[in-house]
Formats: C-alpha cells, sequence, structure tokens
C-alpha cells in the first residue's frame, strides 16, 4: 500500500510541476516596441486629426493626438507586428455643452480620403522590439 501511495504521490508532485510551468509560460507578454514619430501634409506639419495604428491581422491597436509641431507619441508599448497607419477625426476642442450631447468630430477636407480608413490606407509600418520612430508624410 505504501508504494502504491508512493507512486500517487510522485504522479501528483508531477502534474502540479507541470501546471505550474504551463501556467507560468501562458502569463508571459508578447514582444513590444514604442511609437513615436511626426505626421506632415505636403512636407509641412500636420495636427488636424489624431493618428491610429491598427494590425489588420490581430485585431491590436492604439492612437494619439497629433501636438501641433506634428509628433505624436503611443501612449503604451503595442506588440511588435506590420500595422496600418490611418488618421480619425480630430474631437472639437471646447468639447460637448452638455452631457447629453456626442462630442462633435470632423474630417479635414483637404487630405485625401484614403488617410481615413484602415482599409484604404496604403501606410503600413513594422513595429518592432523596442523604440520605433515613424515619420508619415500625407500627399494629394
Amino acid at each position: 500500500m505504501k508504494s502504491q501511495n508512493s507512486k500517487l504521490s510522485k504522479i501528483l508532485l508531477a502534474m502540479l510541476c507541470g501546471s505550474v510551468v504551463m501556467a507560468c509560460g501562458c502569463s508571459s507578454k508578447p514582444p513590444t516596441g514604442t511609437v513615436t514619430g511626426t505626421v506632415t501634409f505636403e512636407g509641412e506639419p500636420y495636427s488636424n486629426a489624431g493618428i491610429m495604428f491598427l494590425s489588420l491581422e490581430t485585431g491590436n491597436g492604439s492612437g494619439s493626438k497629433i501636438n501641433p509641431d506634428g509628433s505624436y507619441a503611443l501612449a503604451d508599448p503595442i506588440p511588435v507586428g506590420t500595422y496600418s497607419v490611418y488618421l480619425a477625426p480630430k474631437e472639437d476642442e471646447e468639447g460637448p455643452t452638455s452631457i447629453d450631447q456626442p462630442v462633435p468630430v470632423y474630417m479635414d477636407k483637404t487630405i485625401p480620403a484614403e488617410y481615413w480608413s484602415e482599409s484604404t490606407t496604403k501606410i503600413k509600418f513594422d513595429v518592432k522590439e523596442g523604440p520605433n520612430v515613424f515619420p508619415v508624410d500625407i500627399k494629394r
């Protein structure tokens, strides 16, 4: 009886160790990269929109406002991979006039329509592990 208990104990210990190893392996985070850059329109700094990064493969994404000098920085690192980059309408700076009203947004009509959608943009960047700097130059 003692040898059966010993075998059972060894089996249970092995299963417990295997579970711990699997749990630790599943919780590891994928490699990530930080993203910064500038947005220009025909060579001049552009800030009349937000900028969005979206992986069409994984659905991961992030966005940022564009500063008056055209610079942007995603707030958090994003998983490495290929991202479609497009513009998002800029919210009205003054915000809603009451809590029940939606915040108005608008698209800058001087920018070609292809830059306003993840499905039509031709701008793609491969985010690598660590810092990434991506200049975005929009053309008519």
